[in-house]
């Protein structure tokens, strides 16, 4: 009974500590994230929306800007 005791206590011993070891590593990102984001300002935003819905609504869509 001692002998089962002590290989639970071990094991849980074991179990926190990977826990508290896996948890604290830092998150790693993949690839280049500028810090303002991909688009930089409102003109290059409305430019790129327009790029995307010209071929998709065609040129009505101009109308209802």
């Amino acid at each position: 009974m001692k002998n089962i005791k002590k290989i639970l206590f071990i094991s849980v011993i074991f179990f926190l500590t990977s826990v508290l070891i896996i948890g604290n590593e830092e998150e790693k990102s993949f690839g280049y994230f500028p810090q303002d984001g991909f688009i930089p300002d409102e003109t290059t935003a409305n430019s790129i929306a327009e790029a995307v819905w010209l071929p998709i609504y065609g040129k009505k869509i101009k109308r209802n800007k």
